[in-house]
């Protein structure tokens, strides 16, 4: 089968950026990337999550893997001001 991008349409993966449809319509102003997932937060705190949830990594409450931006609840009550993704951190 096809390998599609996380967070993006049904396109197959290639060498060119894609918009990622479950931010679309958010003002995105920081995004930060992982080994395996993605952050964004968006101008009003919000703080979107989506790929590989293993250790929690997500901070969605789980350890499973997301295929597209899932909001962060804990950020409904506190404003996100930074975010930070890695592997080593």
């Amino acid at each position: 089968g096809n390998i599609t991008q996380e967070g993006a349409d049904d396109r197959i993966i290639g060498p060119e950026p894609v918009q990622v449809v479950g931010l679309r319509w958010k003002q995105v102003v920081e995004i930060a990337c992982g080994d395996c997932h993605s952050l964004a937060r968006c101008r009003d705190g919000a703080v979107f999550a989506w790929g590989m949830g293993a250790g929690g990594r997500l901070g969605l409450g789980h350890h499973r893997t997301v295929q597209h931006p899932t909001k962060i609840s804990v950020f409904s009550q506190e404003k996100c001001i930074r975010i930070a993704a890695g592997f080593y951190h």
